[in-house]
């Protein structure tokens, strides 16, 4: 699984339904339809 880059958290855009962005190392970006993002990290 690829690191979330800069470049590829601008570029991520909503879709219908939520959809995870995820990095393998605990950490991830969930986009929302409204165009909003939520960090999660996970230890």
């Amino acid at each position: 699984m690829a690191l979330l880059t800069n470049l590829g958290i601008h570029r991520a855009k909503p879709k219908d339904s939520v959809y995870t962005l995820k990095d393998g190392r605990g950490l991830s970006l969930r986009i929302e339809p409204n165009g909003a993002k939520l960090w999660h990290w996970y230890v």
